[in-house]
């Protein structure tokens, strides 16, 4: 499902699967570069490197830390908005038409049991 999702992120946004989750992880607010990669999973150095990409699309802005220049928070622009508003559209979409034969009941049972296995995550 990850390479549905990131084909058609590709094709009707121009952007990747992985950067999605990036906007997306912004979206609850500024970050620094440190917290996405925990959040995330990932390392420092291919933070820093996707970040650098983002903010050169426009997508993200550095913000300065008031008490330590060691530090800046990233933080999504108004295009970066869009882009992940625009990319949530397109992911729905993906899901709707994958389970379009789904019942109603079918569904309301996955979703169910997906919210089961989240809470066992919590």
């Amino acid at each position: 499902m990850d390479k549905t999702v990131d084909r058609a992120l590709q094709e009707s946004v121009g952007i990747s699967l992985s950067q999605f989750l990036m906007l997306m992880q912004l979206d609850g607010g500024e970050q620094c570069q440190r917290e996405l990669a925990t959040e995330l999973g990932v390392t420092a150095a291919a933070i820093s490197r996707q970040v650098g990409s983002m903010c050169a699309r426009g997508w993200l802005k550095k913000l300065d830390h008031q008490d330590d220049r060691r530090f800046e928070f990233i933080v999504l622009t108004t295009k970066g908005k869009n882009i992940y508003t625009r990319s949530v559209e397109i992911i729905e979409a993906v899901f709707d038409n994958r389970y379009a034969k789904l019942t109603d009941a079918q569904r309301r049972e996955i979703y169910d049991a997906l919210n089961v296995l989240m809470q066992c995550y919590e």
